[in-house]
């Protein structure tokens, strides 16, 4: 077959087609982007703080339509006051936050306002080579866009060497970051954010990183378990320094105000919660007359009991040791979870109480098989101060936890027990009716004793008062 002759119709097309793809690579996949900029920077803020040291600027982006904005930890740390501003030029005052993890530099804040367009949270880490662009304020230039690929996916220990991170997923990144990029989003070419931009490596070429979306997610749920805090609160966590050796005497108060509001805003795993943690276990709180900050710092540790991952069973003996009796329903509910760390020292200070309750949740452990023996352990260090659940325990249908709460309440029981040993007596099998006949005599000899006692003391002391 003869080729086709090249016309001028046909050279005409071609110019056509070449014009189209020189159109195409100036404008082409960026034409695409253009609209993603487009749909993706209305959710996206510049965050203004002022702190004691001065003004700072970052960058966040809206996680939810009631206005939960995502940014660094280090944006909005130490801040007295700060405000979001939108593209159009809204304004949105920062009310304050609701969850701070300084290891993975997130923070979690609530801003004035609802009906946001949120951007949705990538579940899974991006791939190596993924186009991606970063938005936010680069050294004070709002709203800007650049992008770049995914160069790798870091662990924390790989960053620890140069920079002070210290947990997280880590999304390595060429596209550029600068101050005042921090928390503002890295997106995919899906609108979805894979993370926060967080840091640049000095002196490295192009080294970029964002704490990653899978991150960000288990920062965001958690926040929605925890109460807002206000921003002058959470510059309590500057105050980390604070140190009740230090100040003493008429400043003590203050103190420990500053270490209950670090107790209540900071990292529960952070060096300085630990650290404030230990140093308000050695106050007494008797010596402290103002009742609603004994009740605010045993909050804080109850805080510790409850997120921690390391010092839960500090904060179980801080709570109690603040908050008394008052914590038992939080012990309760702690020992419910099976995997709580805490444990052994919920069953420390829930035997030192005299609350009913006290001795009626250990009881209620009884019938779990890996706590039995340490129920049955706290029980007896407890004393009389068991009776509540050891008639709990007397009911059960464990033969061994029904004998050995009898046997108990043969040594501590009073007249209290004596309708459930009857019970026993007649509804349990041969040997738990044997021992509740056995701890009802125990317990009315007891008493008959007790009551003859109390006469005789009552009769000397009616002769010893005759004329």
């Amino acid at each position: 077959m003869a080729a086709r002759p090249f016309t001028t119709l046909h050279a005409a097309f071609m110019a056509a087609c070449l014009t189209a793809q020189v159109a195409y690579a100036q404008d082409g996949e960026p034409a695409g982007l253009s609209d993603l900029i487009q749909r993706t920077e209305p959710a996206v803020v510049r965050i203004d703080v002022i702190t004691k040291q001065g003004e700072g600027i970052g960058s966040g982006f809206i996680v939810s339509p009631d206005g939960v904005v995502v940014t660094n930890h280090h944006v909005i740390a130490g801040a007295l006051s700060a405000t979001a501003t939108f593209q159009d030029g809204e304004k949105a005052k920062v009310r304050g936050t609701l969850n701070m993890d300084s290891g993975r530099d997130i923070a979690v804040l609530k801003i004035d306002g609802e009906g946001y367009a949120p951007l949705s949270l990538a579940k899974k880490l991006p791939p190596k080579g993924a186009s991606v662009i970063a938005f936010g304020s680069p050294v004070g230039f709002s709203f800007s866009a650049t992008d770049g690929i995914i160069s790798s996916v870091r662990s924390a220990n790989e960053l620890r060497d140069m920079s002070d991170i210290e947990a997280g997923t880590w999304v390595q990144t060429s596209t550029p970051i600068s101050p005042g990029n921090s928390g503002g989003p890295l997106v995919d070419r899906q609108g979805r954010v894979v993370g926060a931009n967080t840091m640049v490596v000095r002196g490295a070429q192009n080294l970029n990183f964002a704490i990653s979306s899978v991150d960000i997610a288990e920062v965001v749920a958690a926040a929605k378990q925890l109460s807002l805090v206000s921003l002058e609160e959470g510059a309590a966590k500057e105050q980390s320094e604070v140190r009740l050796s230090d100040l003493g005497g008429k400043y003590q108060t203050e103190a420990i105000k500053k270490l209950a509001e670090l107790l209540a805003v900071a990292d529960a795993d952070s060096d300085a919660v630990k650290l404030a943690a230990a140093e308000l276990m050695l106050v007494d709180p008797f010596t402290v007359p103002d009742t609603a900050l004994r009740a605010k710092v045993a909050k804080g540790y109850k805080r510790l009991a409850f997120e921690s991952s390391f010092s839960a069973d500090l904060g179980v003996r801080g709570m109690y040791r603040w908050g008394g009796d008052y914590s038992i329903p939080y012990m309760v509910e702690l020992l419910e979870l099976e995997k709580f760390s805490g444990s052994e020292a919920i069953y420390a200070v829930l035997s030192e109480s005299s609350d009913p309750r006290a001795s009626e949740a250990i009881a209620a452990r009884l019938g779990n098989f890996f706590d039995r023996e340490r129920a049955w352990a706290a029980l007896k260090r407890m004393g009389p101060n068991a009776e509540p659940g050891l008639i709990l325990a007397v009911a059960s249908s464990n033969t061994d936890v029904s004998v050995g709460s009898i046997r108990l309440l043969s040594r501590y029981g009073t007249e209290k027990s004596l309708n459930i040993l009857a019970q026993a007596q007649r509804k349990g099998v041969t040997i738990v009716r044997v021992e509740a006949k056995r701890a009802a005599l125990k317990i009315r000899t007891r008493a008959r004793l007790a009551a003859r006692a109390a006469a005789e003391a009552e009769a000397e002391a009616s002769e010893g008062g005759q004329p």
